[in-house]
C-alpha cells in the first residue's frame, strides 16, 4: 500500500498514522509530486493536525526527543525513499520501545541517523557562508542546498535580524523564508513559483569585495586547495559575493 501526503510535515505524520492502523505489511509513503506510475494500490493520506499531533506525542513520550528529532532532519533531507524508511525506522522503534538512534549498526537506522546528521551540518555550515543582498529596504539572500534547511535556519537569522526585514530563497526547493520586521514581527515559509534573479546596487557588498580584494595576496592564489573547500564547497560558490566570478580567491592558513 501506498500512502500519498502533500508535502507537509503534519501530511507526512498523518499518512504514518495511516500506515501504522492500515495494518498492511508493506507500506510505502510518498510526496504527492513525487507519485508517478505505479501498479500498486495508493491511498491518499489527507491533513490532519489530531492524527499528526498523536504520532508526535507518541514519538516523544515513547521513544525520545531525539528520536523526533532526527525523523524530522531526515525527513528534510528529501532523499529518495527516505519517506518510506523513516516510517519503518518508527515501526521498528515502536517494537523496541526505546531510542533506537544509537543502534547504527542495523542498516536502515543507520541511513536515517546519517540522512538527519548530514541535514545538521549542512543547516550549521549555512549559518556562516549566506550572503545577503540590500534590495530596497529588504535583505535578500540565495542558496541552493542539498536539502530543505529553512525550517532549521530560521530561528537563527530571525533571532539575530528580529527588526529586519529579509527573505532567503531555496533556489533548488523553490522555496522561501520570508521575514517582516517591525513592532510585531511575521515570519513565515512560503513557496517560490519562479525565482527572478537578484538585480542590486550595494555599497556594501562592493565595500566587502574591495576589502576581500585588497586582502589577497596574488602569489597564493590557488582557486583548488581542499582547507576551503572542506569548510565552503565550491558547489555553494555561486551566491558568494567574495568568490564570484572576477573575484580573487584568497588562500589562508
Amino acid at each position: 500500500m501506498t500512502f500519498v501526503y502533500d508535502g507537509s510535515w503534519d501530511g507526512y505524520l498523518t499518512a504514518v498514522f495511516d500506515g501504522f492502523y492500515s495494518r498492511e505489511r508493506e507500506v510505502a509513503i510518498l510526496r504527492e509530486r513525487d507519485l508517478g506510475l505505479t501498479l500498486f494500490e495508493v491511498r491518499r493520506a489527507d491533513t490532519s493536525p489530531e492524527k499528526s499531533a498523536r504520532v508526535y506525542n507518541a514519538i516523544e513520550a515513547k521513544l525520545s526527543h531525539n528520536t523526533t528529532d532526527a525523523v524530522y532532519r531526515a525527513w528534510l533531507s528529501r532523499l529518495e525513499g527516505m519517506d518510506s524508511d523513516i516510517f519503518r525506522f518508527l515501526k521498528f522503534a515502536f517494537a523496541e520501545c526505546r531510542d533506537v538512534t544509537g543502534m547504527i549498526q542495523h542498516p536502515l537506522v543507520k541511513r536515517v541517523v546519517a540522512a538527519a546528521q548530514a541535514v545538521g551540518m549542512q543547516a550549521h555550515r549555512f549559518l556562516g557562508i549566506l550572503r545577503f543582498q540590500k534590495l530596497g529596504g529588504m535583505y535578500v539572500a540565495d542558496i541552493e542546498p542539498d536539502y530543505d534547511l529553512l525550517p532549521l535556519i530560521t530561528e537563527h537569522f530571525v533571532d539575530r535580524f528580529d527588526a529586519q526585514s529579509f527573505a532567503i530563497r531555496d533556489l533548488r526547493h523553490m522555496r522561501m523564508l520570508l521575514h517582516e520586521g517591525g513592532i510585531e514581527p511575521k515570519t513565515a515559509i512560503v513557496e517560490l513559483e519562479e525565482a527572478v534573479p537578484l538585480k542590486t546596487d550595494d555599497d556594501f557588498e562592493r565595500l566587502w569585495k574591495g576589502y576581500y580584494k585588497s586582502m589577497t595576496i596574488k602569489e597564493r592564489i590557488n582557486p583548488n586547495y581542499k582547507l576551503r573547500q572542506n569548510f565552503m564547497p565550491k558547489k555553494f560558490w555561486n551566491h558568494i559575493c567574495e568568490l564570484s566570478e572576477g573575484q580573487p580567491h584568497i588562500r589562508t592558513k
